[in-house]
């Protein structure tokens, strides 16, 4: 969670002395957003991204796009390696838009949460659970 790091060495008496100075990342960041498809056109928008939300390495993306259709991101995850055994995501959809492809007005919802285990420090087990709800106006 750093964006910068400086390690000095230094002799001192009969060793050596590290002097580590670290700068943190941007814990907010503001991003234009921007969504092109066939179904809906251009969308554009603003979104905001934390990847060490509340200083403990949780990851929170959010976008907001109006245009071509209305769309809303948005995820919540936690670190790779938690400071727990247990981690988890969630991430959530929304669309309201005039599908030009296939002529009609589509308002649809997903939602997609994992959860689970860290077993190791690269193995995780876990579970998904998606719900998608989809419509025509």
């Amino acid at each position: 969670m750093f964006s910068g790091l400086e390690i000095k060495a230094e002799a001192e008496g009969d060793g050596v002395l590290l002097l580590v100075n670290t700068v943190e990342t941007i814990p907010y960041i503001s991003f234009p957003a921007f969504l092109i498809s066939d179904e809906g056109g251009v969308s554009a928008g603003v979104g905001i991204k934390s990847v060490n939300l509340f200083g403990r390495g949780v990851q929170l993306s959010t976008a907001v796009r109006f245009g071509g259709g209305k769309n809303i991101d948005f995820l919540l995850a936690s670190p790779w390696r938690p400071r727990t055994p247990f981690w988890y995501q969630v991430d959530f959809w929304q669309r309201d838009r005039a599908n030009g492809l296939d002529h009609y007005k589509e308002n649809a919802s997903e939602l997609e949460s994992g959860f689970g285990w860290q077993a190791t420090d690269t193995v995780r087990l876990g579970g998904c659970i998606q719900f998608h709800l989809a419509g025509k106006r």
